[in-house]
């Protein structure tokens, strides 16, 4: 039982209210009981959004597809830092672990691994048409963003910006990109730093990702807030573990 109490006058109230209801009513759903009552700390928009999503994990939960793969097997053979770009470690791992067989995905589930662990939830048709345009919002105030974010194909860098894995958007106004706007993503595995000369307790001030701070940071932020809620309770489900650590560290921050 988690016992984590968040102010009532955060922001993430709301998220953590949110969660609770999805989560809630995901599982009134897989257990066929009566739907929860929403909270009317939430808006129309929000909790019709999280109805739809706690629905589609119902779905997606009671309908598992076991795959003859044993993935902590498969993660040690992919070694350490692996780069996802070595031809032949591919070709290594697709020997070793072969597909059983084809399958085309058409509504929601999970697959499972070997020993019956979730590895993948899929779940279309989870968002919906606000939280639809609210992605989109965010993506055209992040083109530019976005656009310089690619290296060369033949370039050293990471796989994630890597141009050669990324086909254009048939979205006018939107590039193909990779960014990262994690708060204090960048400050992890570095030293303790900030404003100690006013307050001797405090070591550490952590700050928004620096491609939050441009010209368009606070239009990306205001569109991203239903879809983060609704990533957030999705986690919650998905995995409860991590929606509680990355919610108790929140709090610490």
């Amino acid at each position: 039982m988690h016992t984590v109490e968040v102010p009532k006058d955060w922001a993430l109230q709301k998220v953590h209210l949110a969660s609770q209801y999805v989560e809630d009513q995901f599982w009134a759903h897989v257990s066929r009981s009566e739907c929860i009552i929403p909270p009317m700390e939430l808006d129309v928009q929000i909790t019709l959004s999280c109805a739809q999503l706690a629905s589609t994990l119902a779905d997606a939960y009671t309908n598992p597809i076991k795959l003859n793969v044993n993935m902590k097997r498969y993660n040690n053979a992919c070694g350490q830092w692996p780069t996802g770009r070595s031809d032949t470690q591919e070709a290594r791992l697709l020997q070793k672990f072969p597909p059983s067989r084809e399958m085309v995905l058409e509504k929601p589930c999970v697959l499972l691994d070997a020993g019956h662990h979730i590895i993948l939830w899929y779940v279309p048709g989870a968002l919906s048409d606000w939280v639809k345009e609210d992605i989109s919002a965010a993506m055209h105030c992040a083109n530019d963003l976005l656009k310089k974010s690619l290296s060369p194909a033949n370039a050293n860098c990471i796989w994630r910006t890597d141009r050669s894995y990324f086909y254009p958007t048939e979205t006018p106004g939107v590039s193909p990109g990779c960014i990262n706007v994690s708060p204090c993503w960048f400050q992890q595995g570095h030293e303790p730093h900030g404003h100690a000369q006013e307050n001797a307790d405090v070591s550490f001030c952590p700050e928004i990702s620096a491609s939050l701070k441009g010209p368009q940071g606070i239009s990306i932020i205001k569109s991203m807030r239903r879809p983060s809620l609704l990533a957030s309770a999705a986690l919650r489900v998905m995995h409860p573990s991590l929606y509680w650590a990355s919610l108790r560290t929140t709090l610490e921050i």
